[in-house]
């Protein structure tokens, strides 16, 4: 999303510029992290803001109706009883709409010119949602180059452990030096195509945490935050598959059938981790390097590294068998010539 060959500035200068106190009065927050952007705002409403008259000195504007006039007015008020007066615009449409009612090129002309009316009082935050960054058209790019302007996308491998390491830190808990690194890993949050963003990372180190009943975080909660519980059995069920194991395999799914699970979920899992399987062992047929076969798939690093092992049991027509099957499967359920508990002793005694 970087204009030009410059690269744009994110969060670490963010964090020097607020530290240093030199934030420009016109602020520009825009990216994939909607996390960090929230985080952003309020570490400067936290900042500059009297806790005590936050409903005062922070103005909230809409930013599907919002005026230039009603932004400029507002930039050019004083604070009541904070260091600043702050003023937030979420999503303003004119940032990525190409046409916006009322809207032309006086207004823009009149928005580009905020800084002359920003009284040294007041910050004037822009921002938008992560849908909406990916559509800022030109009158946005133009508020960047006027505007102190931060990119946040996805956290760097070292802000990531930092970020972790800093909320396990604030848990009391203890872990090993091993476990930043396999939360980094498993949640595949790294992997250049993953939709797994840090919004998902906050809630299942929370999820960690709770399950931590022993004072300690260990490869058993990150699994269960994570990975969750059916797949952390779909792992092991395919792990007894691969290895001819059929009589681990037929206990496993006996035991989720009298736990009432969902046999159409607990199929589903099954299905899509064959067909990982299977496009692995396909696109090594065709001389892919398994990085490439990693960012193709773009899955997690845990889900990949289990599928790529699993998958070198099987020869490539072994693979498609089997997903026929499972497929046959499926329409057996859906139609009722199958009843679902018959589901996985079927598949286990076939393959």
């Amino acid at each position: 999303m970087a204009y030009g060959k410059r690269k744009e500035p994110g969060f670490r200068d963010f964090n020097k510029q607020i530290t240093k106190n030199s934030l420009k009065n016109v602020i520009l927050l825009y990216g994939k992290e909607d996390f960090l952007i929230k985080w952003a705002i309020d570490k400067i409403i936290d900042k500059y803001i009297n806790k005590d008259y936050k409903q005062l000195d922070v103005i909230k504007l809409d930013g599907d109706i919002a005026s230039v006039d009603e932004i400029i007015m507002n930039a050019g008020t004083y604070s009541m009883l904070s260091d600043k007066r702050i003023v937030i615009i979420r999503n303003y449409l004119p940032l990525y709409k190409k046409v916006v009612k009322d809207f032309n090129d006086r207004e823009e002309e009149k928005l580009l010119s905020i800084n002359e009316k920003c009284n040294g009082e007041t910050l004037v935050i822009f921002y938008l949602d992560s849908d909406k960054s990916e559509e800022m058209i030109k009158t946005g790019k133009d508020l960047a180059k006027i505007s102190d302007n931060f990119l946040f996308d996805k956290l760097d491998e070292r802000e990531l452990l930092s970020f972790i390491k800093k909320r396990f830190d604030a848990s009391g808990l203890n872990y090993g030096n091993n476990i930043i690194n396999y939360c980094v890993e498993i949640s595949g949050y790294l992997n250049k195509e993953s939709d797994y963003y840090l919004i998902d990372l906050v809630n299942d180190i929370n999820k960690m945490i709770e399950l931590s009943d022993e004072g300690e975080i260990t490869e058993k909660e990150v699994n269960l935050s994570v990975l969750g519980s059916n797949d952390r059995y779909i792992f092991n069920l395919l792990d007894a598959i691969c290895t001819n194991d059929k009589k681990t395999a037929m206990n496993i799914a006996v035991n989720r059938i009298k736990n009432d699970d969902n046999v159409f979920q607990m199929l589903s899992l099954i299905t899509s981790q064959f067909e990982i399987m299977y496009d692995i062992s396909q696109m090594e047929a065709d001389r892919i390097p398994v990085y490439k076969i990693s960012e193709e798939l773009g899955i997690n690093k845990y889900r990949f590294n289990k599928a790529y092992t699993q998958s070198q049991k099987f020869a490539k027509d072994v693979l498609k068998e089997n997903l026929i099957l499972l497929y046959d499967i499926d329409r057996q359920i859906k139609s009722g010539e199958m009843q679902q508990e018959l589901v996985l002793p079927v598949f286990i005694s076939k393959i």
